[in-house]
C-alpha cells in the first residue's frame, strides 16, 4: 500500500503560503524507480518517497529523480513524525545506485508541526558577471537608470 499525503512546507504559523509537496509513504522497504517516477509524474510539484527503511527518494513533477529537495525532506519528516508520534527522525537519501551510499540527515518535529533539520552541506560559490546580472534584473523588472543591488552571490548547497 502507498499513501499519498499533500502538505505545505515553509508556511507561516497560520498555515499561509509555503511550498507544496507530495509525500508518498510505502509499507514496502523500497519502491522501484519506475513506480516512483510514474507516481511523481502525477504530481504538480516535487515529491518524496519514503519506505519502511526511512530511505527517501526525491522527484521532480517530470518524473526525474534529484539527489535532495529540502522542502520535500521537511514535509516527509513532518508526515512520519505525525503518523508515528515521534519527534526525532533519521533518514538517508537514496542515490542512483540504490546502494547504501546516500547521505544521512536528522530531523526534529517540534511543537506546531515545525521541523528543523541538521545537515552537512558543501558550499559552492560561482563567479557572476555582475554587470550582466544587473542588466538582466533591470530588464526583467522593467527598471531603467537604477543601479540594482551592488553585489550578488550565486550559491548552492
Amino acid at each position: 500500500m502507498i499513501e499519498k499525503i499533500t502538505a505545505r512546507v515553509f508556511c507561516q504559523l497560520q498555515g499561509k503560503g509555503g511550498n507544496p509537496v507530495a509525500i508518498f509513504l510505502s509499507q514496502q522497504k523500497n519502491l522501484s524507480r519506475t513506480v516512483q517516477s510514474t507516481l511523481a509524474r502525477t504530481c504538480e510539484w516535487e515529491s518524496v518517497f519514503v519506505g519502511t527503511n526511512q530511505r527517501k527518494a526525491f522527484y521532480l513533477p517530470t518524473g526525474e529523480s534529484v539527489s535532495f529537495c529540502a522542502h520535500a525532506a521537511m514535509g516527509a519528516s513532518w508526515a512520519i513524525g505525525d503518523q508515528k508520534k515521534i519527534e526525532a527522525i533519521d533518514f538517508t537519501t537514496a542515490d542512483d545506485d540504490d546502494d547504501d551510499d546516500g547521505k544521512t540527515y536528522h530531523a526534529v518535529v517540534h511543537e506546531h508541526g515545525i521541523v528543523s533539520m541538521e545537515m552537512q552541506t558543501e558550499f559552492q560559490q560561482d563567479n557572476i558577471h555582475r554587470p550582466t546580472l544587473r542588466r538582466i534584473l533591470r530588464e526583467f523588472h522593467e527598471i531603467q537608470g537604477v543601479n540594482v543591488a551592488p553585489s550578488f552571490v550565486n550559491a548552492s548547497v
